[in-house]
């Protein structure tokens, strides 16, 4: 089934694209107009699928119209949140659905495809996760390189991103919540921070007995991104819901030697940290696990002021943070 959405969720639209049965011939689009410039070009699809309150200066049904003087034998299913559906007009080929979230397992069902992806043994959804696990050894700068990471997805994505502290003293989460991180670790699964930075709190799922794994396949669909922050590098209660794995090396004798048994096991990423002039070469450190490091961060002087300033990214080197967005991307 050739399929576009325009529901203003590009998550969902990228994670239809690994379903079974399920051809996604775009990006989601974010306007009314945007579906027509499309179908300009490419009008060979099945089935469009989009919000009823999708932005855009055309008005809904005149879109309708527009779209099927296009191609009349593509199927529309429009999703809406109100309780006065049933009166809409009934076009042919329209389905008007009601949905109140609009949610990868909804769009499934209604598309009697939800079988396709739900793994009953695991109770979690066999598709893609946008979650990055961050390892490595103890003073690799997991934590640091972590909080970058949050930043930048918040502040230059200007996406929403939850984080999971597994470290058995909660340093970042004490840094982001500072004087409320004993109040608020007692209340809340999710801690808001900004709109855009989330805390998942373990503690507190733990401690009313709920199933981490169960609780993320819930509320995933919220974010763009969760950064796992390791406890060093145990984390095999996350396996399988984590799609990129970084391994922070430091690039000495000792940290190659405690890294072999993570990394030539792994699907890992490998990225140099705090790299200066006395690192070990990289074309040494690809040789011993016969693997390509795409990406080296120098050693950053000012990564204190960054700590120290509330996370500020001016601390940073503009070069190093394009790595970084290069990694996320």
């Amino acid at each position: 089934m050739k399929i576009i959405t325009a529901i203003e969720n590009k998550k969902i639209n990228e994670n239809l694209n690994g379903i079974k049965n399920i051809e996604i011939l775009n990006s989601d689009i974010q306007y009314k107009e945007g579906i027509l410039e499309y179908l300009e070009k490419n009008n060979n699809l099945d089935l469009i699928i989009l919000k009823e309150n999708l932005p855009g200066q055309i008005n809904l049904f005149d879109l309708i119209n527009e779209i099927q003087k296009i191609n009349n034998k593509i199927k529309i299913n429009i999703l809406i949140n109100n309780n006065y559906f049933e009166n809409y007009e009934k076009i042919k080929n329209i389905k008007y659905i009601y949905l109140e979230k609009i949610t990868i397992k909804n769009i499934l069902k209604i598309l009697n495809l939800e079988k396709e992806i739900i793994d009953e043994k695991n109770k979690i959804n066999n598709y893609k996760f946008n979650i990055i696990q961050i390892s490595g050894n103890s003073g690799s700068g997991k934590t640091t390189f972590t909080a970058i990471l949050l930043k930048i997805i918040s502040e230059i994505k200007k996406e929403k991103v939850l984080l999971i502290d597994e470290h058995k003293n909660k340093i970042l989460t004490k840094i982001l919540l500072k004087n409320d991180y004993i109040n608020i670790l007692n209340k809340k699964e999710i801690i808001n921070l900004n709109n855009k930075i989330f805390l998942l709190n373990t503690n507190y799922l733990i401690n009313n007995k709920i199933n981490i794994l169960e609780y993320l396949n819930k509320i995933k669909d919220d974010f763009d991104y969760i950064i796992i922050d390791s406890k060093n590098n145990n984390l095999n209660k996350y396996e399988k819901i984590i799609n990129k794995k970084i391994y922070l090396l430091e690039s000495n004798l000792i940290e190659l030697e405690k890294a072999k048994k993570y990394i030539c096991k792994e699907n890992t990423e490998i990225i140099i940290n705090k790299k200066n002039i006395n690192s070990i070469d990289k074309n040494i450190i690809e040789k011993s696990f016969n693997k390509k490091i795409n990406i080296e961060i120098s050693y950053n002087k000012n990564i204190n002021l960054f700590i120290n300033n509330n996370l500020n990214l001016k601390y940073l080197n503009k070069k190093e943070i394009l790595k970084i967005l290069k990694i996320i991307n």
